[in-house]
């Protein structure tokens, strides 16, 4: 059940507000999953070639014992990962090497650039010409780029995005800003964090006063028992004024279990 209570620091995530982001990063990928099926079978045929390539040029002698052999180092060496345990000994074999570590350096941002322009053409689809009204004042004649009234500054509703695409559904605009989503990514992984350490240091008062109310009920004990209940109670109490948490919530535990609790 303590596992369980470390569910609530999702609450400060609020995932919510990146639905929109969510649905527009799965769309973009659905949409451009032919191209980057293309992508990938050329990548793989220029494997398959130059790893067979170099199975011929290097030989067994070189550590290249046979094609699927080849085809793994051509696979490390595409992909700049380049363990280093097979490396080519001819000057040929050098050559077919250098090519392929250009190769896979330039091949590297093709994904990228595939799934960023599909997410660029998503972001520029046709917007409603309605024109929209400030909840507050009453002004009115705004496009749908506004975001704050003119006259009262207060924010104006968001804009439904009208999808052009073949097959697609309206979806809603983000209310939350690029900017403040970027500079929102480390306050939540650090308010994450601090909530995480909370959630320990909650558990280790009621873990205290659990074995005090155990032991004032003066359970049957043997004198070692007892000596190593109050040790450990001890132990957990010193670490968590520390502020060493996981021990105290192991000292505390043992003591639980010596206890039956």
């Amino acid at each position: 059940m303590r596992i369980l209570r470390l569910l609530r620091m999702f609450r400060v995530f609020k995932l919510t507000d990146y639905v929109v982001e969510y649905q527009m990063l799965g769309s973009a990928l659905a949409a451009s999953r032919r191209k980057i099926m293309v992508f990938l079978s050329a990548v793989l045929m220029v494997v398959l070639i130059l790893g067979t390539l170099l199975y011929v040029v290097e030989g067994p002698e070189h550590g290249f014992k046979d094609i699927p052999t080849s085809v793994y180092w051509a696979i490390t060496t595409i992909t700049t990962v380049g363990f280093g345990d097979i490396t080519p000994k001819t000057e040929i074999g050098r050559f077919i090497a250098s090519v392929m570590m250009l190769i896979g350096w330039g091949t590297l941002a093709v994904p990228t650039g595939i799934v960023t322009a599909e997410m660029t053409a998503m972001r520029h689809v046709r917007l409603p010409a309605v024109p929209r009204t400030c909840e507050n004042c009453g002004a009115t004649g705004y496009g749908p780029e506004a975001r704050y009234c003119q006259m009262c500054g207060s924010p104006l509703l968001p804009v439904l995005r009208e999808n052009t695409q073949a097959g697609g559904a309206p979806a809603a605009q983000s209310s939350v800003p690029p900017e403040e989503t970027a500079m929102r990514a480390p306050l939540i992984l650090i308010a994450g964090l601090a909530v995480a350490g909370a959630a320990w240091a909650g558990n280790c008062p009621v873990d205290m006063k659990a074995i005090d109310a155990k032991l004032a009920a003066k359970p049957t004990l043997s004198k070692e028992d007892a000596d190593k209940v109050a040790k450990l109670r001890k132990s957990g109490e010193d670490h968590h004024k520390a502020g060493k948490h996981a021990e105290s919530m192991k000292d505390l535990g043992e003591a639980k279990k010596i206890l039956g609790i």
